[in-house]
């Protein structure tokens, strides 16, 4: 907990979570004392300029000394998710905000939590705070409540990230500081780059060339991972020029890609962009699952930038020996609706059916699951349900197949499987197989059902 005495004369110690309280009366006191405290409680907005030119300069001065003791109240951390804040009123607001919501809320207390793990949690927290549509919105509106909710999210972002997000000024922070005044640099850079001006960033980084591949935010991104974050592609083409093959490869605190990045946020563009330079990025992992580009496209729900990715990434890559990528690849494409990659990949790996994904699941345990894909998982009127259980379905041939074998360990051949789930074991010999139907023009994966009749799995249901 940071509890260094602040350099402004309205408090006595800077802002954190827990002095909320003696804070809030500190710097409330203080700006009474300048006259400054009905800008921060005023529920009128700020005078039009061509209304009243004087009264708007008058306002403006008052509202930017209010902001200006806010500003010099609160640690590095804290200020810097405030600053793209303009209104004294809004600035605290946000900071009353960020105080009321329990840390324990979103910080979780484990020495290692995995990017899915950690997105699936915060994507949920942030949705129950009304929170997750300024993550997901391609605009910047620049209204006073989306500003406020813009940093109330970037707040609990940063924080639930753990270690990795300590205070700027602490030596273990994710971003580097030298100690020879390049921090401000680093602070200046990032602003340039997260409002898209690159003609700004661009005079920072021509004064310091190495600026260009340092570590500039608190979560231990480059500005090349920033400007893949914002969505500014012209400033992604700009920095891949003048960034080498290796400088590509350097990732953030969170052990993640810049193509990783794109990945995530779906830009085949700017995918493009980073492939065309360095391919080998098509092969880094990123995270504490070390997922490839393409397995966290596919992850993130991504599909096109997936469909992109799949035939660029060479399929060693994805091969069962080489990790989790593969069965996860799978078991996320069919979860996904994107059965075509999942059967190609199948194809020239058929091992890849019983291997385990990074939820220990392999994509024929996934398949047995999806009951609404199978007519035979769904209520029928007893006439269908009839009709249904008189029809037997034939397996695809031989040529078509993608034959499983399985080794029988000890237990099975005593006759005692392993069950996974209810009712299904695992059997000496799987078989999965595509077929089309010429008729109604569709394709369905066949999984055959151990002694009973095959199950016919309409792949466009899925």
């Amino acid at each position: 907990m940071e509890t260094r005495t602040a350099s402004s004369a309205a408090v006595s110690e800077v802002l954190n979570v827990n002095n909320y309280l003696v804070w809030s009366v500190q710097v409330r006191t203080y700006l009474i004392a300048q006259d400054l405290w009905d800008i921060v409680e005023a529920t009128d907005e700020c005078p039009k300029q061509e209304d009243d030119e004087a009264a708007f300069k008058a306002w403006s001065k008052k509202n930017a000394m209010a902001l200006h003791v806010i500003q010099i109240s609160c640690p590095q951390r804290i200020c810097l998710v405030i600053s793209l804040i303009t209104s004294a009123k809004i600035a605290w607001e946000t900071l009353e905000a960020i105080c009321s919501i329990p840390k324990s809320d979103y910080v979780v207390q484990e020495e290692e939590e995995s990017y899915v793990a950690w997105s699936d949690r915060m994507k949920t927290f942030l949705m129950e705070h009304d929170l997750w549509n300024i993550v997901e919105t391609t605009t910047e509106p620049t209204t006073p409540a989306w500003s406020k909710k813009n940093a109330l999210a970037l707040y609990l972002i940063r924080e639930s990230c753990g270690d990795c997000n300590k205070s700027s000024a602490d030596p273990d922070s994710g971003m580097e500081n030298d100690g020879n005044g390049r921090f401000s640099q680093y602070v200046s850079l990032e602003k340039h780059i997260r409002k898209g001006d690159w003609d700004a960033a661009n005079q920072v980084i021509s004064s310091n060339p190495e600026i260009a591949t340092a570590k500039i935010s608190i979560t231990g991104s480059t500005a090349l991972h920033i400007a893949i974050f914002e969505g500014h592609m012209n400033i992604v083409e700009e920095l891949v020029k003048i960034m080498s093959e290796e400088d590509l490869k350097i990732k953030d605190a969170r052990d993640f890609s810049v193509l990783g990045y794109c990945a995530i946020v779906g830009n085949i563009q700017m995918a493009k962009c980073i492939i065309g330079k360095s391919r080998t990025l098509l092969s880094i992992g990123s995270g504490s699952d070390d997922l490839i580009p393409v397995v966290l496209a596919v992850t993130r729900n991504r599909i096109e930038m997936a469909r992109y990715l799949y035939p660029e990434t060479p399929l060693e890559d994805l091969i069962p020996r080489n990790g989790i990528n593969g069965a996860s690849f799978i078991t996320r494409a069919i979860n996904s609706k994107a059965i075509d990659m999942a059967l190609d990949l199948l194809e020239h790996y058929p091992e890849l059916a019983i291997a385990l994904d990074y939820y220990g699941r392999s994509p024929v345990e996934v398949l047995a699951g999806m009951s609404f894909a199978y007519q035979s998982g769904n209520r029928l009127v007893y006439w269908k349900q009839w009709i249904y259980n008189s029809i037997c379905i034939p397996l695809a041939h031989d040529t078509n197949q993608i034959p499983i074998s399985v080794q029988k360990s000890e237990m099975e051949k005593c006759g005692q499987a392993r069950n996974i789930g209810s009712g299904f074991s695992y059997v000496p010999s799987i078989k999965l197989s595509k077929e089309y139907d010429q008729k109604n023009g569709k394709y369905y994966l066949i999984l055959p059902k151990h002694r009973v009749r095959a199950i016919k799995l309409d792949i466009n249901k899925i």
